[in-house]
């Protein structure tokens, strides 16, 4: 994962990755650009390692699947250039 741009996992993954691989999370966001954490029915967190968190709340349905299409959004608004894909302030990450 050196050099990735965008680091997705679940709440659950993001756990397991820092158990298995004895980081913390300082270490893992020195190796990604962006690390975004979805979180079912709790929204989505944004981690830098160059500022605060920013979570962004879920709206309320049935989160079965949701992390997976937030996923694909993400990525196929980036794709297309959407200005909104990434927070501004995180364009350059």
């Amino acid at each position: 994962m050196d050099g990735a741009r965008f680091l997705f996992t679940n709440a659950y993954e993001s756990a397991l990755l820092r158990q298995l691989t004895g980081w913390s999370e300082a270490e893992v966001l020195a190796r990604v650009g962006v690390w975004i954490v979805t979180r079912g029915a709790d929204g989505v967190s944004f981690l830098t390692a160059d500022g605060p968190a920013e979570h962004v709340p879920a709206v309320a349905t049935d989160p079965t699947g949701v992390g997976d299409a937030f996923r694909a959004g993400f990525l196929a608004g980036l794709s297309r250039g959407c200005p909104t894909a990434v927070p501004p302030n995180w364009a350059a990450a």
